[in-house]
């Protein structure tokens, strides 16, 4: 609950969000780094071309981003962003 009249958090809640939205960021940022550490074995395994990988790598990270975009951007308007973003990290 805010103890403050102004209407803004405490110092110390404002900062805990910050290290929490942090760590997503990082999590997020992590989880597009190891594709790309893996480019060659995956290649080797799967036996497919450059165009192929990058194809795996860059169409369908746009298909999904614009696929689940709009939808949960729609539901951060509409429903409990704190909720969303727990769900979004925790898969």
């Amino acid at each position: 609950m805010n103890n403050n009249n102004n209407g803004y958090p405490s110092p110390t809640r404002a900062w805990v969000t910050v290290a929490i939205l942090m760590v997503a960021y990082v999590l997020s940022f992590i989880d597009r780094q190891i594709l790309n550490l893996l480019v060659g074995p995956i290649r080797r395994d799967l036996m497919i071309s450059d165009t192929q990988m990058s194809l795996l790598m860059g169409l369908s990270f746009a298909l999904f981003y614009t696929v689940c975009g709009i939808p949960l951007g729609r539901l951060a308007d509409t429903k409990n962003r704190r909720g969303l973003i727990a769900i979004g990290i925790i898969f």
